[in-house]
């Protein structure tokens, strides 16, 4: 259409060529001094800065999870926010879990295994000790689905009943709005980053 690419889209096509060439065990064009000076340019000139969604940092997070429907209503929704938090979980990996993801440890607490997504495919377990909110959470969770047939889900089904990664931000933004926050403000990603800055 004629508009200059942002350098958010410019370094996703860069990303794309550079793996694109690794795989076929070809020099990247990006590793070419000349290539990465140019690229260094365009960033410094058109800038790297985004605005992103507010971490949800605990103080917050509690905050939200206080204004959840108690359970079974609000079980899955407080689960999603205080395991995504813990996990430092992405959305698509959150949808992902699946009920044979979750193993019951020997003290009560939980453990996940979890895909990163952008850091290969090797599961890797997260471990929610017995009396943390995130266990709580997802044992009352577990409980619901246990109770009610309308819930139950099978081990290979997702653990949450969620298909759509973008229904995380929604969920996110339904519990700020809940607890007085903006709503516009946080979306999935701001359970991540919330772990990574607290």
């Amino acid at each position: 259409d004629g508009r200059p690419y942002t350098v958010g889209s410019l370094n996703l096509h860069l990303s794309a060529i550079k793996r694109a060439h690794r795989e076929r065990g070809l020099v990247p064009p990006h590793d070419h001094a000349l290539v990465y000076r140019v690229w260094k340019g365009i960033r410094r000139r058109r800038g790297t800065w985004q605005e992103g969604a507010l971490p949800l940092t605990v103080d917050l997070l509690q905050r939200v999870s206080r204004a959840l429907p108690k359970p079974p209503h609000g079980a899955r929704d407080q689960a999603i926010l205080l395991v995504g938090f813990m996990a430092a979980a992405r959305r698509s990996e959150l949808v992902a879990i699946t009920l044979g993801d979750v193993a019951v440890l020997p003290d009560g607490g939980y453990a996940l295994r979890l895909v990163r997504r952008k850091t290969g495919d090797e599961p890797e377990v997260v471990g929610l000790s017995a009396d943390s909110p995130a266990a709580e959470a997802l044992r009352s969770w577990i409980e619901a689905l246990a109770a009610d047939p309308a819930f139950r889900v099978g081990p290979d089904e997702p653990l949450f009943g969620l298909r759509r990664p973008a229904t995380i931000r929604d969920i996110v933004q339904r519990a700020c709005k809940a607890a007085g926050l903006p709503e516009g403000a946080f979306s999935a990603h701001s359970l991540r980053s919330g772990a990574a800055t607290s």
